[in-house]
């Protein structure tokens, strides 16, 4: 699988565009794929739409980094520190 990047103007609401790019996915690539979002708060919005505009589906996965970053720890509600840029580029590579 593989990783995208997309960058929006201001002007474009990130959840319409994202609900748009996913409905051109299959079940089983949307099913597949992984969504980090700065607040759990975007991914229920991103969720609610993507159901508005598909019958039926399996969700992707959609994660705070926080929560991305916790869940590659060693588990429980430890405190963490700051990761490094290289170390959050190896979590995600690791999730994608």
């Amino acid at each position: 699988m593989s990783a995208k990047l997309h960058l929006l103007t201001p002007d474009q609401c990130l959840v319409e565009q994202l609900a748009h790019n996913f409905q051109g996915l299959s079940i089983d690539t949307l099913r597949k794929t992984l969504l980090v979002v700065p607040t759990q708060r975007l991914g229920t919005a991103i969720l609610v739409r993507l159901l508005e505009t598909r019958p039926a589906l399996i969700p992707p996965q959609i994660m705070t980094l926080e929560a991305l970053l916790r869940s590659a720890g060693t588990g429980g509600d430890e405190a963490f520190t700051i990761a490094h840029d290289a170390t959050i580029d190896l979590i995600l590579r690791q999730r994608l």
